[in-house]
């Protein structure tokens, strides 16, 4: 992928407001792979940082 295709693929993503950008990248899978992964990390965190509730 040329320089220019590169620098306008990546400044077309920053004006969508994507984090990602992967120029060049066909198969999305793997970015929505990447995005439950984070999710999943996310909400471990979340309940491990609960106060638990005994009585």
């Amino acid at each position: 992928m040329p320089v220019a295709q590169v620098i306008g693929a990546s400044l077309a993503a920053l004006n969508g407001d994507d984090v990602v950008c992967v120029p060049g990248l066909g198969d999305l899978a793997p970015l929505e792979e990447l995005r439950a992964a984070e999710l999943g990390i996310r909400a471990a965190a979340n309940r491990s940082q609960r106060p638990s509730r005994r009585s």
